[in-house]
């Protein structure tokens, strides 16, 4: 493994820098201030390193991770100055959250909402798209807002001629289409000229008419404004304006909201997507775990458009730390081949599930960069 891909592997396999060269050791300690959401500190270097390396593999690396570092920051007049967008995949997505066109107003005011029934009781909550009530999943794995044909005609909603591939929480594969929503509140924060994508109404259909059905879900990008308290035992959901606040920074985001845990007292770093219902953990994890003796199963999962058969192992039982907030992980999957590539850079050790806050609350707060679990 060469040193590009020890970086990449950081989120679960940290290494020695003896040997390394003093452009390795300089990203090396910015791809770890990234990781720990030291941004300040990530930037700094990672900037002296795009003006100095002659290295061209070094830097791709380091546009790499400016990219989503002044991404999430809104911080898009910045990305010019690194050569960004390099290529049309960049552009489309430059041009998805570039807020520049939105208007975010942010309440201090805390708004707290039941939560409406949901599949496998996922969080959900219900927001008033152009004035109308939608009820919409939260799901931080979501990197854009969704919503279903049927929602975008009743709330009115502009679609444009653009399309994108994207999944469902029923793991289909479908293609939507871009939208643009006048107003989009949730809680007594409102985003007006909001982008969105348009999902069929059939890639949520269940099948069973007695899931409750999805009109779409609220995604990162509207999330990662606010601080949320999804309070899974009492079924409510209390949003503000976040405040700055003393807390452990324990939140990234690579294009993917990652958080950093502690397990078997490894450090290491988890994807967070509360719109799954279980953790899961991939092939990196193997070494944490006896895999010959836990549960063993297979299912069916929808992956480079077809539907392939995966084998998966139950962990009963796991006890983890979040910033030293001690938590248990009951009936994690283990899937002993599946690699966790979600961000754009770094291979995740598995992702974090709603299941993680059963009983109990989960606070996201990514302006503080900081995630817990309460009683």
């Amino acid at each position: 493994m060469d040193f590009l891909e020890k970086l990449c592997n950081l989120p679960h396999s940290d290494f020695d820098t003896t040997g390394c060269n003093n452009e390795q050791k300089q990203l090396y300690g910015a791809a770890k201030a990234f990781l720990r959401a030291d941004e300040k500190t990530a930037e700094e270097i990672l900037r002296n390193l795009h003006g100095s390396t002659q290295n061209i593999e070094i830097k791709g690396y380091v546009t790499d991770l400016l990219f989503p570092l002044l991404l999430w920051q809104d911080r898009f007049s910045d990305l010019a100055q690194f050569g960004i967008p390099r290529n049309d995949e960049e552009e489309q997505q430059i041009n998805v959250y570039d807020t520049k066109n939105m208007t975010a107003v942010l309440s201090q005011i805390p708004k707290e909402l039941p939560m409406p029934p949901a599949i496998a009781d996922l969080p959900a909550v219900c927001a008033q798209i152009n004035g109308v009530d939608v009820e919409l999943l939260i799901d931080t794995g979501a990197m854009l807002t969704m919503v279903s044909e049927s929602v975008a005609k009743k709330c009115d909603i502009t679609i444009s001629d653009k399309s994108v591939e994207a999944e469902t929480p029923l793991e289909n594969k479908i293609t939507t289409q871009y939208a643009t929503i006048d107003s989009f509140m949730v809680g007594n924060s409102e985003f007006k000229n909001k982008s969105c994508v348009v999902v069929p109404d059939s890639a949520y259909d269940t099948g069973d008419p007695e899931i409750p059905q999805i009109n779409g879900k609220i995604g990162w990008e509207i999330i990662k404004n606010l601080r949320w308290t999804i309070n899974y035992r009492d079924r409510r959901v209390c949003i503000e304006a976040s405040k700055p606040e003393d807390k452990p920074q324990n939140m990234c985001c690579d294009f993917f909201p990652m958080v950093n845990v502690k397990i078997n007292n490894k450090n290491i770093v988890m994807g967070l997507d509360i719109g799954a219902g279980a953790t899961q953990f991939g092939k990196c994890m193997n070494r944490f775990f006896d895999v010959e003796k836990l549960a063993r199963f297979t299912t069916e999962t929808f992956a480079t458009g077809t539907v392939e058969e995966i084998s998966g192992a139950i962990i009963p039982c796991i006890e983890a730390y979040m910033s030293d907030i001690a938590f248990t992980i009951n009936n994690a999957v283990l899937y002993p081949e599946r690699e966790y590539s979600l961000a754009k850079t770094f291979v995740q050790s598995g992702v974090l599930g709603s299941d993680i806050a059963k009983d109990k609350a989960l606070i996201i707060d990514y302006p503080n960069r900081n995630i817990s679990i309460s009683n």
